[in-house]
């Protein structure tokens, strides 16, 4: 959805980019990370950050709370539309992939691990 994965056969893949068309990219990049933060501190409940703190895993659970809100503020912060980003200058759009991606690994590799999680095969190769 960024525009910038390793399926892009030139430097920089614009046209890839979420919601392209509506240049609204980044403020559905944010309110995805603001409901995937709902959902790891719990709003109604535990979240997924209780059960990994259940598990000991405190330390990843700081970890993960970190890079979320990392995430969401370089998504906040982002100005303009990513794809124009992308093309005029690519290492904004870099800075705020960087940020992404410190989460999202954290949530598909040491979050599935700790909490004894598989990834289904048809998400495997999914790059968001």
């Amino acid at each position: 959805p960024a525009g910038l994965h390793a399926d892009c056969d030139d430097e920089t893949c614009a046209g890839d980019v979420e919601s392209a068309w509506a240049g609204a990219s980044v403020a559905h990049i944010e309110h995805n990370l603001r409901g995937g933060q709902l959902l790891f501190a719990g709003r109604d409940g535990p979240g997924f950050e209780a059960f990994l703190r259940g598990l000991s895993e405190d330390a990843l659970a700081d970890e993960m709370a970190a890079a979320l809100d990392e995430a969401i503020e370089a998504s906040a912060a982002f100005d303009g539309e990513l794809s124009a980003s992308i093309d005029a200058d690519p290492e904004d759009a870099r800075g705020l992939h960087a940020a992404l991606k410190r989460f999202t690994d954290l949530l598909r590799d040491d979050m599935v691990t700790a909490l004894g999680l598989s990834v289904p095969a048809e998400a495997g190769g999914d790059n968001d």
